[in-house]
C-alpha cells in the first residue's frame, strides 16, 4: 500500500507542480490507476482507504479530469471501464471484512438507470458479471451463507435491472464460483445446496454457448467429490438432470459424472424410479463406467422393469438395460412376452431398435428350453405369442420396416430352438420371402438370404423341403454370430 501511495503521490505532485513540462501538464489519471490503488487497499484490508479512493475517483470523474476515453470511445465502452472499477470496489469491501458495505453498494447500483449511469461521476448500472464477481468475492472469503443467499435472490432482487437471460447468466456464473470454491474447501453441505439451485438451461441461448462446458464440468467435479464422501444428494442430482436436459450438456457430463455412485445412492434409498430417470438421461451417450453400471443393473433389473406403466414403457426400460448387456430375467421375459401377446397389434409402432429389444425378450425363455425349464401351459402360451410376433414382424417388413440381418438370424435361432431347424427355415421362408415392394433386405447378408429363400413361397411347412438346401448354412452362420 505504501508503495502504491508513493507512486500516486508522485503522479499528483507532477500534475500540480508549477515547473511541469508541457508533456507533464497533460498527465491525467486513468480508471486503471484507481482500480490498482483500490486493490492495494483491499489487500491491506483498509476500508477507509478504499472509500477515500472511490470518493476521489467519482469527484475527478465529475470534473472530467480522468483519462477515461470520453470523446474518443463509445459511452458503453467507458461505462464498462467504470463498471469494472466498481466490481473491484465490491471485491475490496468484502476482502476488507465489510461484506454488508459491499452489498449495500450493490443495491444502490441496482437502482441506477441507464441514463443516470452515463453521467460522469455517477454509479454504474449493475450487470450479470458484477453480481457474479460479488458472489466470487464472498466465497473467496469463505462467506458461503451470504453468497448462497445473494444467488438465491438474483431473480427477485435484480428483476428490473437485468433481463431474464442476464439473471440466468448471473445465477449460473455465481453457482459455478460457489461450487468451485466449495470443492476446494471440501464443503459438502454447500455443494449440496448449490447443486439444488442450478437453473434450467435455455436451449440455443447465449448462456448455452458461453457457459455450458465450464458449468457441466464443474458440476461433474462436484458430484465426484460428493461420491468420494458418500454423500450423493439424489434429489439435487435429479434437479440438475432436469435443469441440464439439453443434448450438448448430457454429452459434456457423460464422460465425467459418477453414474455408478448415483445409481447406488438411488437403490440404497429404495428409489429405483430415480435410478431409471438417471439411466434415461444418459441413454444416448457412452460412459467410462460401463462395466460397473452393468453390474448394478443386473442386480436390480427386475425392480426397474416392474416400475413400467405399460408394455411400451417396459420395452423402453428393457432397451436401456440391454444397452448395458443386461437381458431381463427369464421370469421377467415371460411376463413381457405375455404383455406383448395382450397388446393391440395395430397400435404397436415398429422400429429396428424395437425389433432388437423384442428379440432380447424372446431369447431368454427360448434358451430356457434347452434347460427344460419352459414346459406345459407356459410353453404353449410362449409359442403362441412367438407365432404372433413372427407374423407381426412380417407384416411390418411388408409395410416397409427395415430389419437388420443379424436380427433375422436371431429370430431364426429362436424359432429353431422352439420348432427345430427345418420348421424354422420354413417359417422364415414363408414370412420373409423376397418381396420387391418392401425394402427388407438392405445389406449383403440379407440380400443373399433373400435370393436363396426364393421370391414367392407362401406354402405350409410341408413345402419347406422344396427350398434350396443352402438356406440352412445361412442361418447357421447367423446363429453363431448371434451366440
Amino acid at each position: 500500500v505504501e508503495t502504491a501511495i508513493q507512486v500516486w503521490g508522485h503522479h499528483e505532485g507532477v500534475k500540480n507542480s508549477q515547473s511541469k513540462t508541457p508533456q507533464e501538464s497533460e498527465t491525467r489519471p486513468t480508471v486503471r490507476m484507481f482500480t490498482l490503488l483500490i486493490q492495494a487497499y483491499a489487500n491491506a484490508r483498509e476500508l477507509s482507504g478504499i472509500q477515500e479512493v472511490l470518493q476521489e475517483f467519482m469527484e475527478q470523474e465529475r470534473k472530467g479530469t480522468i483519462l477515461d476515453g470520453r470523446g474518443q470511445q463509445p459511452i458503453e465502452e467507458i461505462m464498462r471501464y467504470v463498471q469494472g472499477l466498481f466490481t473491484e470496489v465490491l471485491h475490496a469491501y468484502i476482502a476488507a471484512g465489510s461484506p454488508d458495505v459491499a452489498l449495500k453498494l450493490l443495491d444502490e447500483m441496482t437502482a441506477v438507470s441507464q441514463d443516470d449511469a452515463a453521467i460522469p461521476g455517477s454509479l454504474p448500472q449493475v450487470s450479470s458479471n458484477v453480481v457474479a464477481r460479488c458472489v466470487f468475492a464472498l466465497v473467496t472469503n469463505s462467506d458461503f451463507d451470504r453468497a448462497l443467499q445473494l444467488t438465491s435472490e438474483i431473480d427477485s432482487k435484480f428483476a428490473n435491472a437485468l433481463d431474464e437471460e442476464e439473471r440466468k447468466m448471473a445465477r449460473s456464473q455465481s453457482l459455478e464460483y460457489v461450487i468451485n470454491e466449495a470443492i476446494s474447501k471440501l464443503n459438502v453441505d454447500v455443494l449440496v445446496k448449490a447443486l439444488d439451485m442450478l437453473p434450467p438451461v435455455i436451449p440455443e441461448s447465449k448462456f448455452l454457448e458461453e457457459e455450458v462446458s465450464a458449468l457441466a464440468a464443474t458440476v461433474s467435479r462436484a458430484l465426484h467429490v460428493l461420491a468420494n464422501q458418500e454423500r450423493i444428494p439424489v434429489d439435487a442430482v435429479l434437479h440438475l438432470l432436469h435443469a441440464f436436459d439439453v443434448p450438448q450438456v448430457r454429452a459434456e457430463m457423460s464422460s465425467q459424472t459418477p453414474i455408478t455412485s448415483i445409481l447406488d445412492a438411488c437403490f440404497q434409498r429404495g428409489a429405483p424410479q430415480d435410478a431409471l430417470v438417471v439411466l434415461k438421461y444418459f441413454a444416448d451417450v457412452d460412459h467410462f463406467e460401463y462395466k460397473d453400471i452393468a453390474r448394478i443393473l443386473r442386480d436390480h433389473r427386475s425392480e426397474l422393469i416392474s416400475l413400467t406403466a405399460d408394455f411400451e414403457d417396459a420395452l423402453t426400460t428393457t432397451a436401456l438395460l440391454a444397452r448395458y448387456g443386461c437381458s431381463p430375467s427369464r421370469s421377467d421375459a415371460l411376463e413381457l412376452v405375455t404383455q406383448y401377446g395382450n397388446f393391440p397389434a395395430d397400435t404397436f409402432k415398429w422400429t429396428p431398435e424395437r425389433v432388437s429389444t423384442m428379440l432380447t425378450i424372446f431369447e431368454g425363455p427360448a434358451d430356457a428350453v434347452e434347460a427344460e425349464s419352459l414346459q406345459g401351459e407356459a410353453a404353449r402360451d410362449y409359442d403362441a405369442v412367438l407365432e404372433r410376433f413372427v407374423r407381426d414382424l412380417g407384416a411390418a417388413a411388408t409395410a416397409g420396416l427395415v430389419i437388420r440381418s443379424t436380427d433375422l438370424g436371431r429370430l431364426a435361432n429362436i424359432v429353431s430352438l422352439r420348432k427345430g431347424e427345418e420348421q424354422a427355415r420354413a417359417v422364415m421362408l414363408e414370412i420373409f420371402g423376397q418381396d420387391a415392394t418392401a425394402p427388407l433386405f438392405t445389406d449383403p447378408v440379407s440380400a443373399n438370404l433373400a435370393s436363396e429363400l426364393g421370391s414367392d413361397v407362401l406354402g405350409a411347412a410341408s413345402e419347406a423341403s422344396t427350398a434350396p438346401t443352402s438356406v440352412a448354412p445361412t442361418f447357421q452362420i447367423d446363429r453363431r454370430l448371434s451366440a
